[in-house]
């Protein structure tokens, strides 16, 4: 099946949609530990940050599993749970400090 977007839906013939969900969900998993792992790597040497930078990073990822969490628990006991994630959006509040010292 094609969707609008042009990719394609891949669905396997006789799979269930628990073997579906872990299928994807692994799939995702992997792809956001990826992008936490180079998150934790902006710890060395060669960037500069301070605590409130720290607490607007752990908010926002906190926020985003809170929200991940909530609509798998609201979907597993209506099955109409739709949320949306990337509503969420980060930014540093003081962002415009940091490009001035750079």
């Amino acid at each position: 099946m094609v969707r609008k977007n042009g990719r394609v839906k891949r669905v396997l013939p006789d799979e269930t949609k628990e073997e579906r969900f872990v299928r994807i969900c692994s799939s995702r998993m992997s792809r956001v530990l990826t992008a936490m792992d180079s998150l934790k790597h902006l710890s060395s040497y060669y960037y500069g940050y301070d605590q409130s930078q720290v607490d607007e990073i752990a908010s926002a990822l906190i926020d985003a599993v809170d929200e991940i969490i909530q609509n798998l628990e609201i979907s597993l006991n209506s099955h109409s749970g739709k949320g949306d994630v990337t509503k969420i959006k980060f930014s540093f509040s003081d962002k415009d400090k940091i490009k001035n010292e750079s």
